[in-house]
């Protein structure tokens, strides 16, 4: 991540920046339109991770509003944060609230009990009008097996992360290859009942919904 690349009080007390690269020091304030600069070189990318320094709360926030709502005709980019929130609980809340990144990465066996995972996804996954994204991931060689492919669908993570295929990550991979058959199967029969959503129809929800908030954000600004 980003991190790596901080570079604490450069030039005056008190200003710090980015080191990408050796000998090429992008002050902090320039930092939002070199990740841009990146992602406009390379469109293919839907998502990135841990751009900012921990605890460059600012940085972040500018980075995650450029990438995400300031590319004028071009699909948004997820800005994911693992190291930013280091699985705590707090810093989530405080992340939520400040609009610090658009998504975050959690570690299941680092968020204690079933119940603390699911009130940490929701945090995001619920938001209105437009819900942050959240993706599952674990550690190399930690664990085997297949709870994190039911976790993810089952609170609707944007991605799970298990690294490529191997006897660690075949579990998972299997699990959701078999929910994915299963719930096709099951929105076939009339009788069971069930709409599967796409992520295209995710997001075109959402931006009704931003355009339906923010009609009636004017219509609140107005009065009666």
């Amino acid at each position: 991540g980003a991190s790596s690349y901080f570079v604490a009080n450069t030039g005056e007390v008190g200003t710090y920046g980015y080191k990408p690269v050796e000998d090429d020091l992008v002050e902090a304030d320039n930092w939002p339109d070199w990740i841009c600069s990146i992602l406009d070189s390379n469109p293919i990318i839907s998502a990135i991770e841990d751009i900012g320094a921990d605890e460059d709360y600012e940085s972040w926030l500018k980075v995650r509003q450029a990438v995400m709502d300031g590319r004028a005709g071009k699909p948004p980019v997820v800005v994911f944060g693992q190291e930013l929130f280091h699985d705590d609980v707090d810093l989530m809340r405080h992340g939520v609230a400040e609009g610090w990144a658009g998504g975050a990465v959690l570690r299941p066996e680092q968020l204690g009990t079933l119940t603390d995972l699911v009130d940490s996804a929701t945090m995001f996954t619920l938001l209105k009008p437009k819900a942050s994204r959240v993706i599952f991931a674990h550690r190399d060689g930690l664990k085997v097996g297949a709870t994190e492919a039911d976790l993810a669908v089952g609170l609707g993570a944007w991605g799970i992360r298990c690294g490529p295929p191997n006897p660690m990550s075949a579990g998972k991979l299997n699990r959701l290859i078999e929910i994915e058959e299963n719930l096709l199967s099951r929105a076939e029969d009339p009788a069971q009942q069930i709409q599967l959503q796409t992520w295209e129809q995710v997001l075109e929800e959402e931006a009704k919904n931003l355009e339906l908030y923010a009609q009636q954000a004017a219509e609140a600004e107005q009065g009666p």
